[in-house]
């Protein structure tokens, strides 16, 4: 497979190949003239490294993964990052909490005349709390 193909199916840019490959996390072979050719494992390297990143490893980290890290050591950075990860995974649910309560408060509002969106001094309720915010203790 080759560059092109390569980041259409990982779904990367071909300057995010190029760069790995600067990196020393790929290591594609030339073709006769010159051009990469990806095989099953590169493609399974560039996979793993994709996971790795959005998990928010660095390239060196994911370099010394690569390269022979230490179980021990692996196995502390990859705990250390998805309880990370799942830390970030509570917050995003709290943003989405937030956010379709305030969309079904203003389909409320909308429904019931309001046609404009409230400034913050508008945005009180009967309890003289900001509307959402306060309550969700943000």
């Amino acid at each position: 497979m080759r560059i092109q193909e390569m980041a259409t199916s990982s779904g990367l840019t071909t300057y995010s190949l190029r760069f790995y490959e600067r990196k020393g996390l790929i290591t594609p072979s030339r073709n006769s003239h010159g051009e990469r050719e990806y095989t099953s494992i590169d493609q399974a390297a560039i996979h793993r490294i994709t996971l790795y990143r959005r998990a928010g490893l660095s390239v060196e980290q994911i370099k010394s993964i690569f390269t022979g890290m230490k179980t021990e050591d692996m196995i502390k950075l990859l705990t250390a990052t998805r309880d990370n990860v799942i830390a970030q995974k509570s917050e995003l649910q709290n943003t989405i909490d937030f956010l379709s309560e305030k969309i079904e408060h203003e389909n409320s509002r909308l429904a019931g005349g309001g046609h404009h969106i409230p400034t913050p001094s508008e945005d009180i309720d009967d309890d003289g709390l900001a509307d959402l915010d306060t309550k969700k203790g943000n």
